[in-house]
């Protein structure tokens, strides 16, 4: 009952390393790009609760104000900036003007 016996060395071709390397590249990529992602999909959540936050400050530090969307939409656009969404649409709403 030696080892040589169930396992001759004809079969062992020495390709462990190339095997473990292949198989952990080929399990690398995807749980980085899954953590790229998420870092992504956490990044965009914290820019839009940022700028909710600021623009709530905004609106109510400027009540008195008779058009204070302006300066909201300023700091709205000022907070996804900060957080590296330069380009956004701002969504008003004409409900105050019926």
């Amino acid at each position: 009952m030696h080892p040589e016996k169930f396992f001759p060395k004809e079969f062992e071709s020495g390709r462990a390393s190339l095997e473990f390397l292949v198989l952990s590249i080929s399990l690398f990529v995807p749980v980085l790009y899954l953590g790229l992602s998420l870092s992504s999909l956490q990044g965009a959540s914290l820019a839009t609760e940022a700028a909710a936050r600021n623009a709530v400050r905004v609106y109510v530090l400027g009540a008195a104000d008779a058009n204070p969307e302006g300066p909201v939409a300023a700091a709205v656009t000022l907070a996804l900036s900060n957080h590296g969404f330069h380009s956004c649409l701002l969504y008003t709403s004409d409900a105050a003007d019926e």
